[in-house]
């Protein structure tokens, strides 16, 4: 008989986006493969992920709920909805993502004794600085996950702080690279830049915690010395979120002359492919930015803040440079360092990040790691009923 694997997240596109790889190899093995999740959010990943995740056989269930939300009435009927749909769909094994479904989605796998595989793929501000949410949220993971078969971390910092709050076991934790890289899909030969005018490009949100007005601020103080520089942010405005950037706010730059927006993409690998460098001065506890590894997969020279996430992806002077999170004078001399670099100089770092992509944060990795331990389940499984 098939076995069945369940996914589960805030939406239906972060499946898609960041889990495509995962699905396709479960499929590819035999596994009948179902996706329970809002089909779409405010922070839509992507508007054609139900359609595209039907056309390669996957069954996907809306279900909806308030991923933003903090009304513990609603967070308890969604455990009652998860536990009703669990016992209704039966997976053998069930993958969870994003904040919600890692806790509520643990405490009705634990309810019905299916074993739950979660991933922490970063706790933003919730845990930048002690609070009485903080607290909060320890109770909460606590509760959720005694009993989650494995966490996966996506970065060392964040395993150590569960660990050392004691939110999780050191038996139940293991770690993976981020959300991985189809090195394929991603690759500095498909796409060549087409013109020599120096170029630096952000792809996030356009929220405050992503360090956008840090970027602004950088701007600012090189834009005078090096006028043909262009600094271009690629990512959704308006956002729901209590850190979103204003749409007047982010006039003001376009107007201004600091900034080229380049709206949303479905397929960020034209634009990357048409600057020199990356740049994140995220703030936030970020797992391990998906957008820095496709940078540097691509060829592309990282600038990214010495933050949780972040600092992963750059080694120093190899692929890239670090500067002071929540500081536009250290990250405006990184970009001027970038500047002053030669074309031989920033090409080889280019190829650096590519031969770190591709040793650190291939996409095989992840999806060894999974399937490593959800055969181990279920041949723990067969042993119980044998």
């Amino acid at each position: 008989m098939q076995k069945k694997i369940l996914f589960i997240a805030n939406t239906t596109g972060c499946i898609y986006n960041f889990r495509r790889g995962l699905v396709k190899r479960l499929l590819k093995d035999g596994y009948i493969v179902e996706v329970l999740a809002p089909y779409y959010s405010a922070e839509a990943y992507s508007d054609n992920a139900v359609e595209e995740l039907k056309s390669w056989g996957v069954n996907c269930i809306n279900l909806d709920f308030n991923s933003k939300g903090m009304n513990p009435l609603e967070d308890l009927k969604l455990v009652k909805k998860y536990v009703s749909e669990f016992k209704r769909l039966k997976p053998d094994v069930i993958l969870s993502y994003t904040i919600k479904s890692n806790i509520y989605g643990s405490v009705a796998a634990r309810k019905v004794g299916i074993p739950i595989l979660t991933n922490i793929t970063g706790l933003g501000n919730l845990y930048a600085q002690e609070s009485f949410l903080t607290k909060i949220a320890d109770s909460l993971y606590k509760w959720g996950l005694k009993e989650t078969h494995t966490v996966f971390f996506q970065n060392q910092d964040d395993m150590d702080l569960f660990l050392s709050r004691k939110n999780v076991r050191k038996e139940q934790c293991d770690r993976i690279p981020g959300s991985g890289i189809n090195l394929e899909m991603f690759s500095p030969g498909d796409k060549q830049k087409k013109d020599s005018h120096l170029k630096f490009l952000v792809i996030a949100r356009l929220i405050w915690d992503k360090g956008i007005g840090y970027y602004v601020d950088a701007i600012k103080r090189i834009k005078p010395l090096h006028p043909d520089v262009e600094f271009q942010i690629l990512g959704e405005v308006g956002v729901n979120n209590p850190s979103a950037i204003p749409k007047e706010t982010l006039d003001l730059w376009i107007n201004s002359g600091l900034i080229n927006y380049l709206g949303t993409s479905s397929d960020v690998r034209e634009q990357i492919a048409e600057v020199d460098c990356m740049i994140l001065p995220s703030i936030y506890r970020e797992g391990v930015p998906r957008t820095l590894i496709e940078g540097s997969a691509m060829g592309k020279p990282i600038i990214t803040t010495d933050n949780v996430g972040c600092k992963d992806i750059v080694t120093e002077g190899y692929n890239g440079f670090l500067c002071k999170k929540r500081d536009s004078v250290d990250l405006a001399d990184k970009i001027e360092k970038f500047i002053n670099l030669t074309s031989k100089e920033r090409h080889q770092m280019g190829l650096n990040g590519r031969k770190k992509a591709e040793t650190e944060f291939d996409e095989e990795i992840v999806i060894t790691k999974y399937m490593n331990k959800i055969n181990n389940i279920l041949e723990e499984g067969n042993q119980l009923h044998e």
